[in-house]
């Protein structure tokens, strides 16, 4: 990815005492493994190797992204329950319980969390990430929720993962905020035949069963193998999203793609929530600022962005992400301290004079 700042006449003085900016902002995570009431015993595959496998896959993602985001487990993974705990509000109770299967289930178990936290090892400052044994893939929590919940099977899948860690940002689901596979009985309508809402600008409709060419037909009239190269990228960056169903699971004419992508609105949807809702899980935040922004209110986010780079500056801290949207900041600009300046991907905001 090329994020290229082009800086004329600009003086970074960094002064003896003062920390140096860190260039990322860290997302903290924390694991945690319920035992199997029985025996006491790990789900299969829940292993601390297959942990730290998926974090480093989802840091080699978030780099792709270029919006200095990275996870770190800040906890050591503990194991949650023990023998003969079949009762709520003991985690084991929640072993064997598949969540994408029981109404409910997940936001009881949070519930439970929340209310007991010392026995669920319960972080407030981070995501926190429970593995069982029945889930199949993974549930979600969306901004008004906490917990996140996914299987053994998936302890070493990054970008399943990725995929629940996106909701907790508030992302949804390509084909729908409230869309899921579609139908294999007949139903028609939207999520099924016709695309729902993301609330994501710059993804074109999905739907789960659609292939590249479905994609392309739906919104261009052509196949994919029709399309100029920026419109089929427009096209694979739906069909290879991490919000996606491609990956498999939905029985989707693609086969089961790699999802590896998000977009930039995405993005700024994933920092707005960081900014406010999901401030506690971040150890820093992106303040966005845009040449062209006329808005009077401002905040920082992708829709009140701030209109200079000093308004900006004096708003931010040392583990703050300036990102600078395309265009001309007129200069000289000084910087006193550590800050750390991003670009969107293929941007170039040129700073001075």
């Amino acid at each position: 990815m090329l994020l290229r700042v082009t800086l004329f006449l600009l003086a970074l003085l960094t002064p003896l005492g003062v920390a140096s900016a860190d260039h990322v902002i860290i997302i903290r995570l924390s694991y945690k493994v319920v035992v199997n009431p029985a025996d006491g015993t790990r789900p299969p595959g829940a292993t601390d190797a297959a942990i730290d496998s998926a974090v480093a896959q989802m840091n080699v993602l978030l780099d792709s992204f270029g919006r200095g985001y990275r996870f770190s487990r800040v906890d050591p993974i503990t194991e949650v329950g023990n023998v003969g705990g079949l009762a709520r509000p003991n985690p084991s109770h929640y072993y064997g319980i598949n969540m994408l299967e029981v109404d409910g289930a997940r936001g009881q178990m949070e519930n439970d969390a929340v209310d007991n936290r010392s026995l669920y090892a319960w972080n407030s400052s981070a995501i926190n990430i429970y593995i069982n044994q029945a889930n199949g893939g993974g549930q979600c929590a969306f901004p008004n929720e906490q917990l996140i919940a996914i299987g053994g099977g998936s302890a070493g899948n990054g970008s399943l993962q990725l995929h629940e860690i996106g909701h907790f940002f508030d992302l949804c689901h390509t084909q729908g905020c409230s869309c899921g596979c579609c139908s294999t009985t007949g139903e028609t309508g939207e999520c099924y035949t016709s695309p729902g809402d993301d609330e994501v600008a710059d993804t074109l409709p999905d739907l789960a069963c659609w292939d590249q060419n479905d994609i392309a037909m739906h919104t261009f009239g052509v196949f994919y193998t029709q399309l100029t190269l920026p419109l089929r990228e427009q096209v694979d960056n739906v069909f290879f999203n991490i919000m996606s169903y491609h990956a498999g699971g939905c029985g989707h004419a693609g086969g089961g793609a790699t999802t590896e992508r998000l977009t930039e609105q995405q993005l700024d949807h994933w920092s707005d929530t960081a900014l406010f809702v999901r401030a506690p899980v971040c150890d820093g935040r992106t303040l966005q600022v845009s040449a062209s922004a006329s808005n009077t209110f401002v905040n920082g986010n992708s829709l009140f962005a701030y209109h200079t780079i000093p308004s900006a500056l004096n708003a931010s801290t040392a583990t703050d992400i300036l990102l600078i949207r395309d265009g001309n900041y007129p200069g000289p600009l000084t910087i006193t301290r550590p800050i750390t300046l991003r670009t969107t991907r293929g941007s170039v905001a040129r700073i001075g004079q």
